[in-house]
């Protein structure tokens, strides 16, 4: 029976490859034609199992920020959609068929989470369901926003359920943020030259660069969303305190050099968003009753001083960072920032109407056909009263983070958010005052990020469908770095330790006291 065995096993082999091989082979003769691509595609993921069952939650943080697509379906959808089905699904399996498997459940961000996709999923109902134009959809279109919001929601089950050991900590957040440079790819057949076009398929071209009004400078989007997601990679690993106290200046060089790329993509936010994440982790640390205060005062001011005076002579993408400060800048620079404005404004202007009549029920993310053919032609555009933000306005790009909840999903979406970015703000703070020392840098900065996030979404930028994720993510990472909300170290222990036998007291009686 024993010899007998391998024998078998290699007959199961044959039996099960041969097959495939055969198909495999047939399917090569034509490799370009959609259903034997399926067919690679299918066979691929069969064989790569093993790995997915391994690498699925590392796989999905680093591709969380990533800005690829997966051109083999329909639409096609990010790629962090792809992963975060397979993960959720894998993880949801897992716990399925284990009893032991711990679960890291939070329940002040359940709740939220729930009204937040019951919102969306009536809304999506009543204003015409989600249609897709990928899927052949005729009449309204539109339905790839719900997708990427309730695919944001399950991201962060996905991310969550999942506890990332302490030793790996820094090594998952480095993934999820890192994955963000990912961006520069787009580049690469721009400097080295056509060769390398197949990129384009999984990195877009469209969010590499962005020209400015006069077409004669350049807008690096790639170059300057790589940077942050770096300066916010440092930020996470060494924190303000390792940046600056730990007698490592390449450290504070690197950060300069980085804030200095990102500054070359032309957006405002860009600096402002810096400033705030700076203040409030700097706050957190404890920093403003150590002795760097005065060092990092004195060098701001040198800094803004240096700005103001060399700002015209600096490269117009820098300067038009800074055109929200009272600085002398090139007239074509502050043109078109002032354009960008009033763009926003006259926006802003024209959809504030509409919004006590989409208080109850929103009005969608629904796509009229012919507004899509208004929105694509010049000259039907600009005759309408919209004039020529009119494509922003339809695809609900408001560039406003409260019209973006208000218009599409009505009062109930904007409540909901509200209340989970409430209760992110509580999750995080836990985590952040309670939490492993050894994660306490992660968790300052992910507190810090996550407020920053909250400001510049109400009052600077925002974009609900698109920043959900970004939320999200946060929330997700922080959870499953921590294994939940962390408590204060006495309830933990109050908690965890066994309720004592009650010893039973007998009551003194008054003789025995009487007779002391």
């Amino acid at each position: 029976m024993t010899a007998a065995s391998p024998i078998l096993r290699t007959l199961v082999m044959y039996v099960l490859s041969l097959p495939v091989a055969i198909v495999l082979g047939y399917a090569l003769a034509t490799p370009l034609d959609l259903s034997n691509l399926g067919i690679f595609l299918v066979v691929a993921f069969i064989l790569s199992l093993p790995l997915q069952l391994r690498w699925h939650h590392p796989l999905l943080l680093l591709s969380w920020n990533s800005s690829a697509l997966f051109y083999l379906l329909p639409g096609p959808p990010h790629f962090w959609l792809v992963i975060t089905a397979l993960s959720l699904t894998i993880s949801m399996a897992r716990r399925t068929m284990s009893r032991t498997a711990e679960t890291n459940s939070v329940s002040a961000l359940n709740w939220p989470l729930i009204l937040l996709a019951v919102t969306v999923l009536a809304t999506a109902q009543m204003t015409g369901g989600i249609r897709l134009r990928s899927f052949g959809s005729e009449g309204a279109i539109g339905g790839k926003h719900y997708i990427v919001i309730l695919g944001a929601i399950a991201g962060y089950y996905a991310i969550s359920l999942n506890r990332i050991p302490p030793a790996r900590a820094k090594l998952y957040t480095a993934l999820y943020l890192l994955g963000g440079t990912t961006v520069l790819l787009g580049t690469v057949p721009l400097v080295l030259g056509r060769e390398f076009d197949f990129l384009w398929y999984l990195f877009p071209v469209d969010r590499v660069t962005a020209i400015g009004s006069d077409s004669q400078w350049s807008r690096f989007f790639g170059v300057s969303v790589a940077a942050q997601f770096f300066i916010a990679f440092l930020f996470s690993k060494y924190g303000l305190s390792g940046l600056f106290l730990a007698g490592k200046p390449w450290r504070l060089a690197v950060l300069i050099l980085a804030l200095g790329l990102g500054l070359f993509g032309g957006y405002r936010s860009v600096l402002v968003r810096f400033l705030l994440v700076f203040a409030i982790q700097f706050h957190l640390e404890g920093l403003f009753r150590s002795r760097l205060l005065l060092p990092i005062t004195i060098f701001g001011c040198g800094t803004a001083a240096l700005m103001v005076g060399f700002a015209p002579h600096l490269p117009k993408q820098v300067q038009r960072c800074m055109t929200f400060l009272p600085v002398e800048v090139d007239p074509i620079v502050r043109v078109d920032a002032d354009y960008s404005t009033r763009w926003r404004l006259d926006m802003w202007k024209a959809v504030l109407p509409e919004v006590p009549r989409c208080l109850l029920l929103g009005k969608g993310y629904a796509i009229d056909r012919s507004d899509l053919d208004l929105s694509v032609d010049p000259n039907l555009a600009h005759a309408n009263q919209a004039g020529n933000y009119y494509a922003a306005m339809i695809s609900s790009d408001f560039h406003n983070g409260p019209l973006s909840l208000l218009l599409p999903l009505g009062l109930w979406g904007f409540l909901a958010f509200a209340w989970l970015g409430g209760a992110g703000l509580r999750v995080l703070h836990r985590n952040f005052r309670y939490g492993d020392p050894a994660l306490k840098t992660i968790n300052t900065y992910l507190l810090a990020a996550f407020s920053t996030q909250l400001v510049m979404f109400y009052f600077v930028y925002g974009s609900f469908h698109t920043q959900l994720a970004e939320f999200l993510g946060l929330l997700g990472l922080s959870v499953a770095l921590n294994g939940g909300a962390c408590k204060p170290a006495a309830a933990t222990k109050a908690e965890d330790e066994p309720p004592s036998p009650l010893v039973p007291v007998m009551p003194r009686s008054r003789s025995l006291l009487g007779r002391r």
